[in-house]
């Protein structure tokens, strides 16, 4: 019974806003008595290159003081502190911290451009360097942060460009059906931009590599060149055009290999004549001028006389 009653009872109490309260750590202790003041200290700290100890006081005002307009200032101190530490991924949470905690209390593109910026610094970056190893770029650590960027910012003037680094980071990294889809949302969703524009390749050169990789696939292939053709049908004038065509070609020459390959599979190996004349008839109808056409019309050719003298007089 009492159970019961609990619901309705918690139910009728009026609603009340409640402040967020104050996540106090003893190990990190504000150095004054008042926001404002500690505010000033901390400033005054990274003004002074003492970096370190200026994080620790923004921090510091943000958990005793949350509540207050010092707070968010002192959010934005400690992001910018981060970036100036070389501490980009770090900066960047800061940052959507600051979005997510004080919205409103700032430009929202000025917040995403800092963000942009440090997610460019990863992406770019070397890992591992040693003495005279040069280290090793890892554009895939920055894949999170663009894609966050994009949620943040979904109409944004650079969301394209960060959806275009999506793509192109799945593509470098051999994840073809992920940069295939990334490709093909930017595309749709922001059409008429630059970046759409790439797009429309990258999306068919992901796809010629998955043609690679399953190279008798006929429906990938046929997909990746009609892809590439479309795209060099509606962009003629773009550098990426001769590649494109050229791409076109290598798929083509793959498509008629295979369907010389299935004909003379009904020819050679099933041993069965009018499959054979069907599959031959077909392979010249769409590949007519090929390094195999001619062996395929003499083929043929030879089969219909067989056919036609072993067909009975009615």
């Amino acid at each position: 019974m009492l159970l019961l009653l609990a619901g309705p009872l918690e139910a009728s109490r009026p609603y009340e806003e409640t402040e967020r309260p104050p996540r106090r750590i003893r190990l990190l202790r504000p150095a004054k008595d008042g926001p404002e003041e500690q505010l000033a200290h901390a400033q005054a700290l990274r003004d002074g290159g003492r970096l370190w100890r200026a994080q620790r006081q923004f921090r510091a005002l943000t958990r005793y003081w949350p509540n207050t307009p010092e707070a968010a200032l002192a959010q934005l101190g400690y992001a910018r502190t981060q970036a100036e530490r070389s501490r980009a991924t770090r900066a960047f949470e800061a940052y959507e911290n600051l979005l997510e905690t004080y919205a409103g209390l700032f430009p929202h593109t000025q917040v995403l451009d800092q963000m942009y910026e440090l997610a460019e610094t990863v992406m770019e970056r070397r890992r591992g360097r040693f003495l005279f190893f040069p280290g090793f770029h890892a554009p895939e650590r920055a894949l999170p942060l663009f894609e966050r960027i994009a949620r943040h910012g979904p109409r944004w003037e650079r969301t394209p460009a960060a959806k275009l680094h999506i793509a192109r980071i799945q593509e470098e990294a051999g994840k073809w059906d992920d940069a295939v889809l990334a490709y093909d949302r930017l595309e749709a969703r922001h059409p008429g931009t630059p970046e759409a524009k790439e797009a429309a390749f990258g999306k068919g050169r992901a796809l010629y590599q998955l043609a690679q990789r399953y190279p008798r696939d006929v429906d990938g292939i046929e997909t990746a060149a009609y892809t590439l053709a479309f795209f060099v049908q509606h962009h003629p004038d773009s550098p990426d055009a001769d590649t494109a065509v050229e791409y076109v070609r290598t798929l083509q020459e793959r498509l008629a290999e295979l369907a010389y390959e299935k004909a003379r599979y009904y020819d050679r190996i099933a041993r069965e004549p009018v499959a054979a004349i069907i599959t031959y008839e077909r392979f010249l109808e769409r590949f007519p001028d090929t390094p195999w056409s001619d062996k395929a019309r003499t083929r043929l050719e030879k089969l219909q006389r067989k056919a036609g003298a072993e067909a009975p007089n009615v």
